[in-house]
């Protein structure tokens, strides 16, 4: 009865260890400081600036909220997606981004056009937004990568980015590191005992790594 039931509880974590992650990058804004959010349909290139880092497209929206027609400027070094997607007239692609003007966007380096005018942040074809995999892939490597909490919670407190909220959840982390350690060495003798502490461990730091994802960007 204890071997099923515990089997029963190992398949449980599991699939919310798997699932969680993916719920939560739906849940969570993938940028919450982005005033648009739309698929648009490329029209036109109207070049570029800064030796080719910055491109700027002419563009008509097909869904999400931005004006319906109006110029994307794309930075090679900004535009988060960007490089692993081949823009031309007729491509259809999601954008996030805030509108531009000379005003705040000052600078020999931009170009501006008789249209309205989007800086993007972060651009996909399909699938996830970039911000998206990252915090997948943060949230995924959170019971490996966190392990090192157990040193960083005694250094945080003296860095500049110090936050009460953030040093809260590193103390957490360290004690979940700590206590499955303490479990592991008594319960070593116990395969299934060993399975369920190491999952339990996996989810506990994958939920305090949620938290965390909204001050990425």
């Amino acid at each position: 009865m204890n071997m099923t039931r515990n089997k029963i509880i190992s398949l449980i974590l599991g699939i919310s260890i798997i699932t969680i992650p993916l719920i939560a990058i739906k849940a969570i804004p993938s940028d919450s400081t982005t005033q648009y959010n739309c698929k648009v349909a490329i029209t036109e290139d109207f070049g570029s600036s800064l030796k080719g880092k910055l491109k700027y497209y002419l563009v008509r929206n097909i869904e999400g909220n931005s004006p319906s027609e109006f110029v994307a400027a794309l930075d090679s070094s900004y535009t988060r997606g960007l490089s692993r997607i081949t823009l031309n007239t007729g491509k259809e692609v999601w954008m996030q981004g805030n509108i531009m003007t000379q005003d705040v966007f000052y600078g020999g380096q931009y170009l501006f056009f008789d249209y309205p005018q989007i800086y993007v942040s972060q651009i996909k074809d399909k699938g996830l937004w970039p911000n998206q995999k990252t915090e997948l892939r943060i949230m995924y490597t959170a019971p490996i990568r966190n392990i090192s909490s157990v040193v960083s919670v005694w250094i945080f407190p003296f860095i500049e980015e110090f936050s009460p909220d953030t040093f809260t959840i590193l103390i957490a982390q360290a004690t979940a590191v700590i206590a499955t350690i303490v479990l592991l060495v008594k319960r070593w003798k116990n395969k299934q005992h060993i399975t369920l502490i190491i999952l339990s461990y996996a989810l506990v730091m994958i939920l305090l790594t949620i938290p965390l994802l909204t001050d990425l960007y």
